[in-house]
């Protein structure tokens, strides 16, 4: 989708830094974050920098929707993908635990 993940509804007040959100997975064990992101191969494969990551609150056959937002020059464009359930959980409970999400303005809450 072209645009930012504050264009796309069912990401708001659950929208992360890039840095926080690949941080966070990284301190999770390896079983956790391989069902994190289901096909990891869109995201390596886009051109552009992920900048910010959101996570829907909606379930849908056992998966969550997460949005990688990628800015490639000065243009915007998020890239769907899905997660299991039980591993998103997991870590937006770690990224609620370390501190703020980014508001819909890209501004840190606390």
């Amino acid at each position: 989708a072209e645009g930012s993940l504050t264009d796309l509804p069912g990401f708001e007040d659950r929208i992360y830094p890039a840095k926080r959100f690949f941080t966070a997975c990284a301190t999770l064990p390896e079983d956790i974050r391989k069902s994190i992101i289901l096909d990891p191969e869109k995201i390596l494969t886009t051109p552009g920098r992920v900048v910010r990551v959101g996570i829907s609150d909606e379930i849908k056959a056992g998966t969550i929707e997460l949005g990688f937002e990628i800015k490639k020059g000065s243009r915007y464009n998020v890239i769907l993908l899905q997660g299991q359930d039980w591993a998103i959980w997991r870590l937006r409970t770690l990224l609620e635990e370390t501190g703020a999400a980014v508001d819909t303005q890209g501004m840190t809450q606390p």
